[in-house]
């Protein structure tokens, strides 16, 4: 699995831009005066983080968060705090780039073994016997 090390957060974090809105979640009091909803917008062509192989790995992964202007965009209201959603904002964009660089696994071409196969034979065998005697008899 790819893991973002603390200095490429660092850097992402000075490329992001963030945008507030009213939430529509929790509040109390204050629901209707406070702009708590947390709106990140990150340019992945524009990135100094990620090499090239890295950026078209990206865009071609999250595709669908990435908007006409070619930004990925994130938000979060869970929170009442504008920074308790920046930082869920922040750790949303970090785990979908980590996800997004992670190669998956080759799969091996294996065989399966002499024993396994005799073995499923013979339970075919078994199961065409038992049922060849639930048949009526001639």
């Amino acid at each position: 699995m790819y893991k973002l090390s603390d200095r490429k957060k660092n850097q992402l974090e000075k490329e992001v831009d963030y945008s507030y809105s009213r939430s529509s979640g929790p509040g109390g009091q204050k629901v209707n005066k406070t702009e708590t909803r947390v709106e990140l917008f990150w340019s992945c062509g524009e990135s100094t983080v990620f090499n090239q192989n890295q950026k078209t790995l990206i865009e071609k992964k999250l595709k669908n968060r990435i908007n006409k202007t070619g930004q990925l965009l994130f938000y979060s209201d869970q929170y009442r705090t504008r920074p308790a959603n920046q930082k869920a904002c922040f750790q949303n964009l970090c785990d979908s780039l980590e996800s997004a660089l992670t190669r998956p696994k080759v799969r091996k071409k294996t065989k399966p073994s002499r024993s396994s196969i005799e073995k499923r034979i013979k339970e075919k065998k078994q199961k065409g016997d038992k049922k060849k005697w639930r048949q009526k008899v001639d």
